[in-house]
């Protein structure tokens, strides 16, 4: 076995940019102070070129590019689950962890793009800081966003894999409310002598 010793600044700094996804350490509005190599690839013109940048500029933020102050200024920032999460982190000393969307510019497209993301309170020489992680999860998110429903009886299965009725799982997973009523192929079908009574009437 190799007699390495795995600490030093040498060391962790291998370790951080190691990590396969993006690594920030930002302060309360978002300005960051250290990143590791898959963030520091995010600046395709000059790699590395992210210290003391916002996020919200990095990561090519649409809110960002369509407001003349950039990130922090903008209408959409103070709902951003970046800047909320960042903001806990160091003001409750918790580790927060979110599931967010954001809008950012790809080769020119504007492109909708989901992220874990996982802000933890770093003490540093006096002062608070957030580090910040960003885990890309759009194709998962897509695929939980694709409700399986039985070809016969039009039932939905759920992540336990149990089956309800549509009503039923609308009911449950979101604040749908439902009221009865009757579609003019069903009145048809099961009521033709209100449905020709209508068709009349209408006439």
């Amino acid at each position: 076995m190799d007699d390495v010793e795995f600490s030093g600044e040498k060391f962790f700094r291998s370790l951080i940019d190691a990590v396969p996804f993006c690594v920030f350490v930002v302060d309360k509005g978002l300005s960051i102070y250290d990143a590791n190599e898959s963030a520091r690839k995010l600046q395709v013109d000059s790699p590395g070129a992210v210290i003391k940048k916002l996020c919200g500029e990095v990561l090519s933020c649409v809110h960002h590019m369509q407001h003349d102050g950039g990130c922090g200024n903008t209408g959409f920032c103070p709902d951003c689950t970046l800047r909320k999460a960042a903001a806990e982190a160091v003001e409750k000393q918790i580790a927060v962890r979110k599931t967010a969307e954001m809008i950012i510019q790809r080769e020119g497209e504007s492109e909708s793009v989901w992220f874990q993301l996982t802000a933890a309170p770093l003490s540093y020489e006096g002062k608070e800081y957030s580090v910040v992680t960003f885990e890309e999860v759009t194709e998962l998110v897509l695929l939980r966003s694709i409700l399986p429903i039985c070809m016969h009886c039009r039932k939905i299965r759920d992540d336990d894999n149990q089956w309800h009725k549509v009503e039923d799982y609308l009911r449950l997973n979101s604040s749908t409310k439902f009221s009865h009523g009757i579609c003019p192929a069903c009145l048809d079908t099961h009521y033709p002598k209100y449905s020709n009574k209508m068709k009349r009437t209408s006439e």
